[in-house]
């Protein structure tokens, strides 16, 4: 029984872990804990074809040696999961996978790719309540897109970016069947017409069970900082879409504009910059004088809506 890869990237916190879970309830599906590792191997891949292009390891190998030999590598690590689990498809799901598209697609042209796509005011709130979560916790993190709105907008951004980026050469390629975009809030308002087209997507039909998913077993590693177990186990729920408007005071807001802005609304979560509002009047008038402000043309752009 050959066995078939599907690969889902997206930012962290973008519904990755909850399109997991519902595809893993599928009865010709694999999809155990994040592997992690896809990542590593695509910038070592990297790294060998820029050797190989330089001249230094062409006595070695040959391009399509290394190919083939990272290909195996991956099969021979993912694998016997799905053999394991007497699956035909392995779904693997780590958000960084988003990174390692590009590779994957060249050593697996018949595997299937899901970029992840939610909101990033939404996405930047949970990253801060993990954040959070460290600190109660009394765990010591160095990632800053962990610790301000800020530089979890801009890590969002170049997230989406590069998905987009991805799907768009495929697409342009002649290969829209090789990648599907599924944004978060779509899957929540209508579970079952998204499940299936993920389903239709990836060639298989649609299973009850895959509603249910909370109710059935996954390996899953929880460490009550991404995740706990009342988190995974839970239905679909509405209770985490916009909570950023409960969450955020203004100068949020500003923050993730002047980093994400356009392309929220590129992604068609806004249609201009009047979901800042309100805003001290104050400091609109400050910022009409402050030409040399770090975010004075996000600033100039939220003037013109005129509040």
């Amino acid at each position: 029984m050959k066995t078939r890869f599907v690969f889902i990237g997206g930012r962290g916190r973008s519904g990755t872990t909850l399109l997991q879970s519902i595809l893993d309830s599928h009865s010709q599906i694999a999809s155990g804990p994040e592997f992690d590792l896809l990542p590593e191997f695509a910038a070592l891949y990297r790294l060998f074809i820029k050797k190989h292009e330089l001249q230094r390891i062409n006595l070695y190998l040959s391009k399509r040696q290394i190919q083939e030999n990272f290909r195996k590598f991956i099969e021979a690590s993912l694998i016997p999961y799905a053999i394991k689990k007497n699956k035909s498809i392995l779904v693997e799901k780590t958000p960084l996978n988003i990174f390692a598209f590009d590779v994957l697609v060249k050593l697996f042209p018949d595997a299937k790719f899901i970029h992840m796509i939610r909101d990033g005011r939404d996405v930047v709130c949970s990253h801060l309540e993990v954040g959070n979560n460290y600190r109660i916790n009394h765990r010591w993190i160095n990632d800053k897109s962990l610790k301000n709105v800020y530089a979890s907008a801009l890590a969002w951004d170049f997230t989406i970016k590069t998905g987009v980026k991805f799907c768009s050469t495929q697409s342009k390629q002649g290969s829209n069947s090789r990648c599907l975009t599924l944004k978060y809030e779509n899957l929540i308002n209508n579970p079952h017409s998204e499940i299936k087209r993920v389903c239709d997507f990836i060639g298989i039909k649609m299973e009850a069970s895959m509603l249910q998913h909370h109710n059935n077993p996954h390996d899953v590693i929880l460490d009550n900082l991404w995740y706990n177990t009342k988190k995974y186990w839970r239905p679909i729920s509405h209770q985490s879409i916009s909570r950023w408007r409960k969450e955020w005071r203004w100068w949020q807001k500003l923050q993730f504009a002047a980093a994400a802005g356009e392309t929220l609304i590129k992604m068609g979560y806004e249609k201009n910059y009047k979901w800042i509002y309100p805003i001290p009047l104050s400091l609109v008038r400050l910022f009409r004088f402050c030409k040399s402000f770090s975010q004075a043309e996000i600033i100039r752009q939220v003037i013109k809506c005129n509040f």
